[in-house]
């Protein structure tokens, strides 16, 4: 694994290189810098923060290039680190092309290499969250909406199906006690038994005693409609074939 050099030869031209490379490094980038500074052998040194203060090699950046931002700087990068990272194309270049190291890594254990690939951190957009939390506020809002309209379309129906289902319920409770009723209490025992023979028990045999008599009253209602329509239709057919009020009978034939 390649490592950066401690320092290139005299302060002076060390000095002059790091100023090269800030020069390079500072948005929007310099390629000619850098090519200079990757020359003078600034490309092998590395960042490093000591008591605050960032230095390239053994040269202090304030000192130097005051107006160098180097918040972005990890311990350990090289300048091809830090225009890879700063996305400064045109530096990247000639920093490879002038022999720039590839295989050095930061304190974090990255490459450039590695830097490239690694997915860019999404910046927070204000206006998005906002969009977010309106869009849960409003389905929260529409689910409360629903809940509620289906407990009130529940209450609505609820008295009318209570009003309609007494008529049924009455008649298969009087056929039920009446089938009781006119059960013997050996013809009980019987039912008893052969439920307990035939796995039914004799609730479920009194239910169907009672579903059979309240079927049997319905077809007696059906019936006794049907003969009350077929008097109706006969009388209005009289009524019709009958000759109007006030006429005279036709004549008999003659002999």
């Amino acid at each position: 694994m390649a490592s950066p050099a401690t320092s290139p030869a005299g302060d002076t031209t060390q000095q002059e290189a790091v100023q090269l490379a800030c020069l390079a490094l500072t948005k929007p980038g310099d390629a000619g810098a850098a090519a200079s500074a990757a020359v003078l052998g600034a490309a092998t040194l590395a960042f490093r923060r000591s008591n605050d203060q960032l230095k390239l090699g053994n040269v202090t950046i304030q000192r130097v290039y005051p107006a160098f931002d180097g918040a972005d700087i990890i311990n350990g990068d090289t300048m091809l680190h830090a225009a890879v990272r700063r996305q400064l194309h045109d530096v990247t270049s000639a920093l490879l092309e002038a022999g720039a190291p590839l295989g050095v890594r930061n304190m974090n254990g990255e490459t450039a290499f590695e830097i490239v690939t690694a997915p860019a951190p999404q910046e927070e957009d204000p206006e998005l969250e906002r969009a977010l939390a309106e869009s849960r506020r409003q389905a929260e809002e529409d689910e409360a909406q629903l809940a509620a309209a289906l407990a009130a379309s529940a209450l609505e129906s609820t008295p009318r199906n209570e009003g309609k289902a007494p008529d049924a319920d009455d008649d298969l409770q009087r056929a039920l006690e009446a089938s009781k009723k006119e059960s013997t209490p050996q013809q009980q025992q019987q039912k008893g038994f052969f439920g307990r023979w035939f796995g039914k028990s004799e609730p479920e045999d009194d239910l169907d005693a009672a579903v059979a008599a309240s079927l049997a009253a319905e077809d007696e209602d059906v019936r006794r409609r049907r003969e009350s329509e077929d008097e109706a239709m006969a009388r209005a057919l009289a009524e019709s074939e009958a000759p109007p009020a006030g006429t005279r009978p036709p004549p008999p034939p003659p002999p």
